[in-house]
């Protein structure tokens, strides 16, 4: 593991074996490619790259919860948690669609900076304070 370095980060290779720790460097990166490309493809229809990355999201969170790829159950739950936040922002995404008038999405986009300054705030003191 040592060899490794910092490629692999908390990912515990032991338990894994190669070919599941090999898949789980490449995943994050196929998932950026995938942002990007969806972002590209459907720049006319926004609510397909929506729905792509809510899948994205969904299979990456199934692919490390069912692997249990990180060594700590702390590493692993800080990413669950980031999956989540990533969905609940993206899940506000379908309210700047046609779907709604301006005066509706701007409630929405105040809802969304609200949310994203309660989760950093909390992030921020569980940083701070000490974990158990």
């Amino acid at each position: 593991m040592d060899k490794y370095g910092v490629l692999l980060g908390h990912i515990d290779l032991e338990r894994l074996g190669k070919p599941i720790t090999v898949i789980a460097v490449m995943i994050p990166q196929l998932r950026k490619l995938i942002f990007a490309a969806g972002i590209m493809v459907f720049i006319e229809t926004p609510m397909f790259s929506i729905i792509t990355f809510n899948y994205v999201i969904l299979f990456y969170m199934c692919f490390i919860e069912y692997f249990r790829v990180y060594d700590s159950k702390r590493e692993q739950d800080i990413h669950i948690i980031n999956e989540i936040v990533l969905l609940i922002v993206n899940y506000h995404l379908y309210c700047f669609t046609s779907w709604l008038d301006i005066k509706n999405q701007s409630l929405v986009g105040n809802s969304i900076i609200y949310f994203v300054l309660g989760q950093t705030f909390c992030f921020m003191s569980a940083a701070l304070l000490p974990v158990f």
